[in-house]
């Protein structure tokens, strides 16, 4: 009889902290380049910065959401056990 079951590493933890730590830096980039605002700074440039810390807030959130879902899904999977016996699937 062989006994099957999902691994219990999780798939989603990597790139759960790979995105969100990029999402970080880059707001921290965008802030700390809007502190020292350099002289030159046309103010259509200025906006397209905050246009972009707004899509990065947004496209983070709703990225780091999904996959917070797909992880509780996997754990949700993770206590599944099934058993493979005379050809036959038993769920444990």
């Amino acid at each position: 009889m062989a006994l099957y079951q999902v691994p219990k590493r999780s798939l989603y933890h990597k790139t759960l902290y790979i995105l969100s730590g990029g999402a970080i830096f880059s707001l921290l980039g965008i802030l700390l380049f809007s502190l020292l605002e350099p002289a030159g700074l046309s103010d259509s440039i200025a906006h397209s910065i905050g246009w972009a810390a707004g899509v990065i807030m947004v496209a983070s959130v709703l990225g780091l959401t999904l996959l917070s879902v797909k992880d509780a899904t996997w754990k949700r999977k993770r206590k599944l056990r099934f058993e493979v016996s005379d050809g036959k699937i038993i769920r444990l």
